[in-house]
């Protein structure tokens, strides 16, 4: 296989979050659940697909660029079921789409046929529609100039992807071991570069280290390219990116007093060495609302990761300080926002429209008021441009409860038959790391086997020696010990499968 055409979901790049993204600055992107998405440069398929799987009403279009990739995504496709979605090795000369996200191409164009090429794609884009662009940027990508030539210089003989990616990430994890102590500026850039990529898939660190076709620019120059497309710069993808509270007090002293969205943000790639963009993009007519009111949190859906150790401290605080993964942070002070933040918390992965926490919260205090609703609503909507609670426009799929007999969605009962990679994309549309027991259980979740066909599988796997059982360290070989523990394991994989957003109701 090759992995540099494999490309897993990717929660934000999905048209349940670009919608709620660009919500936030007042643009009503066209519905999501009867969205028409294309993807360019979609790899294998891996996150068009999960978004069709997502989205069943929606009607999805890829465009790889790799045959075996097209090969793999179709039949992936072909194994799932799935009737909305298809990959094409070109662009459709026809059709209007709603989403569209051009992946690792922009960069690719030469300089002076970018605004050309990104206006090639106006006649495709719907009324409202935005198209979102993964681009390469300065001044970051100088920084990674002296270690990209290195690795390309290594890897100069390797003709196949995959091995010549495997060689390079050798590479770079030797280089950064290697350097000198005496030399404790280019060892601390190279050690940090060599961090990042661990974190990276494989057709990332290809793009990033091995494509030679990669023309980088500064975030001004693409900002003038929009201009002869018909297009505007409305954000980023991770609105928490563009933070002005990132900019220390020196920086902030000099920035030009009239400095608008373009410049300010260009200044943002200066002071963090910014290295990749994945910018929305609408239409030049559009308007945007720069200033963000709390009421766009109407009919958003929330939701957030994990509830904070010691929950009851966040009371017992005067003011609560939550910082987002870019730096900025949200302070609440206000008793009601602290329950409505617990109350999203506790039930992740679950997404939830305001009015819905808020009426829990109502019920929970008695004494609420209308002031601890203005509160709820401005911390989630500062929460929401921070990163630090996930924002959707859609509730998403998947089941609140166990059915009697469980129904993994499609596309993960075929991800679970090939097997040939160690994951599935949930209903949520992420990417999760299964084992083989997973594989074995998640084929049977097809809507025809009860928990008791589940435990008699796990069984058979024990008597086969393919499962080995073990209490108290010690092999467990009696039948009713088996029973026992193959029922709890069950009820374990089934609650994870529910909470993954694996099933469906």
């Amino acid at each position: 296989m090759n992995h540099l055409s494999l490309v897993l979901p990717e929660e934000r790049w999905h048209p349940s979050v670009v919608a709620a993204t660009a919500r936030l600055f007042s643009i009503s992107a066209p519905d999501v659940e009867q969205a028409r998405v294309l993807e360019i440069d979609c790899g294998d398929g891996g996150n068009i697909i999960s978004i069709a799987a997502s989205l069943p009403s929606s009607s999805c279009t890829g465009v790889a660029l790799s045959s075996e990739a097209l090969d793999r995504g179709r039949n992936l496709i072909s194994e799932s079921g799935l009737k909305n979605v298809v990959l094409h090795d070109q662009t459709p000369a026809d059709g209007v789409f709603d989403y569209i996200f051009l992946r690792n191409t922009y960069s690719r164009q030469q300089p002076d046929i970018r605004s050309e090429w990104l206006s090639s794609y106006a006649g495709k884009l719907a009324e409202n529609g935005v198209i979102v662009v993964e681009h390469m940027c300065y001044p970051g990508w100088h920084f990674l100039d002296p270690i990209r030539e290195q690795i390309q210089y290594h890897t100069r003989n390797i003709d196949d992807a995959f091995e010549k990616m495997i060689a390079g990430r050798q590479y770079l994890s030797a280089l950064s071991s290697s350097i000198p102590p005496r030399m404790a500026q280019f060892k601390k850039m190279v050690r940090s570069a060599w961090e990042r990529s661990t974190g990276v898939p494989d057709v990332n660190f290809g793009v990033e280290y091995l494509d030679t076709q990669t023309r980088p620019s500064y975030f001004h120059q693409f900002a003038e390219t929009l201009q002869g497309g018909g297009y505007q710069y409305l954000c980023e993808l991770a609105p928490g990116s563009m933070l002005i509270n990132q900019f220390p007090g020196a920086i902030s002293a000099v920035l030009p007093e009239e400095a608008g969205v373009i410049e300010t943000e260009q200044y943002l790639d200066f002071v963090t060495n910014r290295t990749k963009r994945v910018s929305i993009l609408c239409r030049a007519e559009l308007e945007i609302e720069r200033q963000i009111d709390a009421s766009v949190c109407d009919g958003l859906y929330f939701s957030a990761a994990g509830l904070p150790e010691n929950p009851e401290q966040i009371f017992q605080e005067e003011e609560t300080r939550l910082t987002s993964p870019y730096g900025g942070t949200v302070t609440v002070s206000v008793p009601a926002a602290k329950a409505a933040l617990l109350e999203l918390c506790s039930r992740f992965p679950r997404r939830m429209q305001i009015g819905e926490v808020i009426d829990i919260v109502r019920d929970i205090h008695k004494d609420f008021t209308e002031a601890d609703k203005v509160a709820i609503y401005e911390t989630f909507a500062a929460c929401a441009v921070c990163e630090i609670v996930q924002i959707n426009s859609d509730p998403g799929q998947g089941c609140a409860t166990l059915s009697e007999k469980p129904v993994a969605s499609s596309l993960i009962r075929a991800q679970a038959r090939i097997r040939s990679i160690p994951h599935v994309s949930s209903l949520q549309h992420r990417s999760v790391p299964v084992d083989q027991m997973d594989c074995l259980l998640l084929e049977m979740l097809d809507g025809n086997n009860d928990k008791a066909a589940l435990i008699a599988k796990f069984r058979e796997l024990v008597e086969k020696q393919s499962i080995t059982l073990k209490r108290d360290d010690k092999p467990v070989a009696d039948e009713a010990t088996v029973e026992e523990i193959a029922s709890q394991q069950i009820d374990r994989f089934l609650e994870t499968y529910l909470a993954r957003g694996f099933l469906e109701s």
